[in-house]
């Protein structure tokens, strides 16, 4: 009535390894020559795309040599990206810190408060900025007005 088939199938032959740093998974694929399915058929609890250091992974048996022999550069690919996306980070922290000097001519009709709203900066710090004693400003005058 019904026939099932069933596949015959063959378990790979793995080997445990541990490492002792981590490494990202492309780098690892790609190393090693296996595919994600192979990785996650012999590793089914990994999810994430960077491996930690000081696990046991399991590798297939015909690659545990191709690991010792590039682990280390496997480990160095990991830091310099790392160390790549730290620099990146703090350019752009730096970035985001940086104080932009903007040289504001006052115009006829301008005043203090309305170029402080224009700027998004406080009166006293434009009077602070320019050593103003009072509100009072000329057209043509040079304002100094900092910004981040």
């Amino acid at each position: 009535m019904y026939t099932l088939e069933v596949n015959d199938y063959k378990p790979i032959q793995t080997r445990c390894i541990q490492l002792s740093k981590p490494v990202n998974f492309n780098d690892f694929f790609h190393i090693l020559a296996i595919s994600d399915d192979t990785f996650r058929l012999c590793n089914p609890c990994y999810v994430s795309n960077t491996l930690i250091s000081l696990i046991n992974i399991n590798i297939p048996q015909d690659k545990k040599r191709v690991f010792e022999t590039n682990e280390d550069s496997l480990y160095l690919k990991y830091e310099i990206e790392q160390l790549r996306q730290d620099s990146l980070q703090k350019e752009e922290i730096k970035k985001e810190n940086e104080i932009k000097t903007i040289n504001y001519t006052v115009k006829s009709g301008d005043y203090l408060g309305r170029i402080a709203d224009k700027l998004n900066v406080s009166v006293a710090n434009i009077k602070k900025w320019n050593n103003l004693k009072n509100d009072r400003i000329n057209i043509g005058q040079r304002l100094i007005i900092y910004k981040k």
